[in-house]
């Protein structure tokens, strides 16, 4: 009789091992001028919240961002002032799910993973021409020993996922 029971409940905690140990994200393309590419010699990028307990999430979104952009060499610097850039990039976080700690600890993989979600819109400093828009999620993962299962993890993948759009 225990051996019925002590299998299922072995698979079960593989199973459980192994859910949720990697990041995922996607993005959704909205609209794409065909032949743009978005790269430059200036940017601007403002990454907005219209909730205030993301504020501080799109904070460290934009720095994602920023580094990443610089990085790749598509920009060489950033600008606040949109009509001496190439183009203009507004990232509109809408929704964040994020796990505490505590929901962490005491329900492990199944508390789910942290959340960053939101819209790309990308414009034509020139001519004021929307040249793309999508909308872009990126999430952590959801077992707490993965390693991968922080907010910051969940930003780092939307970073990724808004580059891709950006690059596609």
């Amino acid at each position: 009789m225990k051996v019925f029971i002590l299998k299922p409940l072995i698979v079960v905690a593989a199973l459980l091992a192994l859910v949720g140990c990697s990041t995922k994200g996607s993005i959704t393309m909205m609209e794409s001028v065909p032949g743009v590419m978005v790269q430059g010699e200036s940017l601007k990028l403002d990454v907005v919240s219209e909730k205030q307990e993301a504020e501080a999430i799109a904070e460290k979104l934009k720095g994602q961002i920023a580094t990443q952009i610089i990085g790749s060499g598509a920009f060489a610097n950033l600008s606040n002032d949109a009509k001496a850039t190439d183009f203009s990039i507004v990232i509109n976080v809408k929704s964040i799910r994020e796990v505490s700690g505590t929901e962490r600890v005491m329900l492990g993989a199944l508390a789910g993973s942290n959340k960053v979600a939101g819209d790309v819109s990308v414009t034509n400093s020139a001519n004021g021409e929307v040249v793309k828009s999508f909308k872009f999620i990126g999430e952590s993962a959801s077992h707490p020993f993965s390693g991968k299962s922080d907010m910051r993890d969940a930003i780092e993948r939307a970073a990724e996922e808004i580059m891709t759009g950006l690059r596609g």
